[in-house]
């Protein structure tokens, strides 16, 4: 696969568009060399693993949360953050210096304007050391999902535990050859170098603050890579276990299908202790050629003291097809920020999501699709169901480029508000510089059709019954495109439990 090694690839004059987008190199690994540069901006500075936690502080912040990290990664780094080559120990070293001189985002940046930011940071969170990442059987059976992880031969089960790969609770059948599913941590040397050019590559480190916290307590990452024409006949499962109280937890999951390659990956994040006040950090890169199709989809379902901050970057190199679904459903507080670079004519790319929010939880999605080459499609669907005193926020952005003639690019965001205290905030944008396209936004909010109520009462069925069966129908449009049965009639019936509990 070739990957362009000129963060000028793809450029575009507009200075905003510019720095969102780019060629698939990414500016962190030019300051990976230059650690002047980056510490000369903020007093952050790359040092070496000996280096006291007080060296790593940016002068200008005293955000407990930052001083936190800094004094885990000098405590932590040469021992439990040593990765098996040189690219690691660099890659997290450089995203701590761009995560410090970044600082916590606030309600000032337009992309966090509703997020209230203080539930991120109000914690005493500590960075869990590798003594903590301990699970039982019973601890990964329970977090595995019924009726696809846990039946034999049914899919590919890789297990972290706060990050690190467990392979005693892990199990991976046969694959096409030279094709690999499991860590980093584990994978041949010869895919090293695939490692290198796609890890970290696209995580915006230099503009995203959670991202690259994340990558700079990375300990290792689920790999799945494709060589040109393997298809995956089996899903892959990917569950991220968390063990502690108050801990963040880093993952991290890298996706590569080479050409005519094709496969099924499903993220899933639990806490050994559902009681226990958990902060995840998922960071998934997703790279498809020419040719591939990836289906990837990500299930937020870790109970109700989660705080959560992913950041998914997909890039299609080829004319290609990547379909990605988040189902949300609990949750503290969830921000997921999903960016998609079609980067190749004739691309398809699908954004979907369903969210069910009760009590206090806040919710937010901010979605970016990057339309930079012609005749490529994308179609985005979102779908929330808000009750108690929930908020909600959808950011979809969608860049159209100049030179992305017959682009065909749809976005829509639904949502029904179920009590007088739930909030949305719906924020779709269309950014266009190509004048032969087909582009459409839309959001609505609203609440239940007293009409269709009206009817279904009429025929017999009590109000929470007709209540529970409009909202299924509503978020059948996004449920129905999970191709796996068995996943799907596990959604459907927690959706159900919801829906009747809220109801």
């Amino acid at each position: 696969m070739n990957f362009p090694t000129s963060a000028s690839e793809g450029s575009f004059e507009h200075p905003e568009a510019q720095t969102l987008t780019g060629g698939y190199a990414h500016a962190a690994h030019a300051a990976a060399d230059t650690p002047a540069a980056v510490g000369s901006q903020t007093g952050a500075r790359l040092v070496p693993p000996a280096a006291t936690a007080s060296a790593w502080l940016p002068e200008r912040t005293d955000a407990p949360l930052l001083k936190r990290a800094a004094e885990a990664f000098a405590a932590m780094d040469g021992t439990a953050l040593n990765g098996a080559f040189d690219h690691l120990k660099t890659l997290r070293r450089t995203a701590l210096a761009h995560a410090l001189r970044l600082g916590l985002p606030t309600r000032r940046s337009e992309a966090w304007k509703y997020t209230p930011i203080e539930r991120l940071a109000d914690r005493a969170w500590r960075f869990p050391m590798p003594a903590d990442a301990t699970a039982s059987p019973d601890d990964v059976a329970a977090a595995l999902l019924p009726g696809v992880c846990d039946v034999p031969d049914l899919a590919d089960v890789v297990v972290l535990v706060n990050g690190r790969f467990d392979a005693d609770h892990s199990h991976i059948g046969t694959l096409p050859d030279g094709a690999f599913v499991g860590a980093i941590s584990t994978a041949p040397e010869a895919l090293q170098p695939v490692i290198e050019q796609a890890l970290g590559s696209r995580t915006r480190m230099d503009t995203e603050m959670f991202s690259a916290l994340s990558t700079a307590f990375m300990p290792d990452a689920a790999f799945v890579y494709l060589p040109e024409g393997a298809a995956l006949t089996r899903p892959v499962a990917v569950v991220h276990l968390a063990s502690g109280d108050s801990v963040i937890v880093s993952t991290r999951t890298l996706i590569v299908a080479e050409t005519n390659a094709s496969a099924t990956v499903i993220e899933r994040a639990a806490a050994v202790d559902r009681t226990h006040a958990t902060f995840f950090l998922p960071v998934t890169e997703i790279v498809v050629a020419e040719g591939a199709s990836v289906k990837h989809l990500r299930v937020q379902d870790a109970g109700e003291r989660v705080v959560e901050v992913s950041n998914t970057e997909a890039y299609q190199s080829g004319p290609s097809v990547f379909d990605t679904l988040t189902v949300g459903l609990s949750g503290a507080t969830v921000r997921n920020n999903l960016r998609i670079h079609p980067d190749a004519e004739h691309c398809e790319s699908h954004l979907r999501g369903l969210f069910v929010a009760g009590g206090q939880m806040h919710l937010d999605n901010a979605t970016f699709v990057d339309h930079a080459m012609p005749n490529c499609d994308s179609n985005e669907l979102y779908k929330t169901l808000l009750d108690g005193q929930a908020k909600g926020v959808f950011n979809g952005r969608i860049l159209v480029r100049k030179d992305a003639q017959k682009t065909n690019a749809y976005q829509s965001s639904r949502a029904i508000l179920l009590s007088e205290g739930a909030e949305m905030n719906s924020k779709p944008e269309l950014e266009i510089y190509a004048d032969d396209v087909k582009c459409s936004h839309g959001a609505a909010t609203g609440r239940l059709d007293d009409t269709a109520m009206f009817y279904l009462r009429q025929r017999g069925l009590t109000t929470a019954q007709a209540r529970a069966l409009l909202l299924l129908a509503f978020a059948r449009d996004v449920t129905d495109t999970i191709a796996l049965e068995p996943l799907r009639d596990w959604v459907d019936g927690r959706l159900q439990d919801l829906l009747h509990a809220e109801g």
